[in-house]
């Protein structure tokens, strides 16, 4: 019960963070932005153009999961993975298709999730997950 206390205090923490987004200084002119539009058949679709972060930590003996998924109709959308302090990317993704899988945080420090979008048409979701849930 106790982990399972720790998993969800976790977990809302990091999608808190993800909501209350830095993006570096070339990113923050353009922050994630959402646009209706409507075609000319009458639907409509939710547009995303910019940046967000989030970020969470990892423990000495905790490596955490990052379940990313993508569900895109259109449009580009990229997803970065760094450790504080590195220069190589745990995980980088450029003008990802639909697709479902998982990135491990296996070094204890502090991340970043950066996540940009470029007309981008669908939904993603990154959920971050400890070893073993």
């Amino acid at each position: 019960m106790k982990k399972n206390v720790k998993v969800l205090t976790l977990l809302s923490v990091f999608l808190l963070l993800l909501f209350l987004f830095g993006c570096t200084k070339e990113e923050q002119s353009r922050p994630m932005t959402v646009d209706l539009i409507t075609s000319a058949d009458g639907k409509t679709y939710t547009v995303k153009n910019g940046c967000e972060k989030g970020h969470f930590s990892v423990g000495d003996k905790n490596p955490c999961q990052i379940e990313i998924t993508v569900k895109k109709q259109s449009g580009k959308l990229n997803i970065r993975i760094e450790k504080d302090g590195e220069e190589k990317p745990v995980y980088r993704g450029t003008d990802l298709p639909s697709s479902q899988f998982t990135v491990t945080a296996a070094e204890a420090g502090e991340y970043t999730v950066t996540v940009e979008a470029k007309d981008f048409i669908g939904e993603y979701r990154t959920e971050l997950k400890t070893a073993g849930k």
